[in-house]
């Protein structure tokens, strides 16, 4: 059987302070269960560093949807 997952719908704002240009990431993700939108954002900011290969950002937005 498999292992039970959540979906979440997302989209993030962030200021790259390098450059001092905004940047948006939207999508969706399927999560273990249990996830808070808390845990859902501090990975998706670790993702995002690790991706772009930069740690000067800041979010200036973010909101997330459970969808179940």
């Amino acid at each position: 059987m498999a292992a039970q997952r959540e979906l979440w719908e997302f989209s993030i704002h962030v200021c790259w302070q390098d450059t001092g240009t905004e940047q948006q990431f939207k999508g969706t993700v399927d999560t273990p269960p249990g996830l808070t939108a808390a845990d859902l954002l501090n990975n998706l900011l670790e993702d995002i560093s690790r991706k772009h290969q930069r740690r000067g950002f800041t979010h200036r937005g973010f909101t997330a949807t459970f969808r179940g």
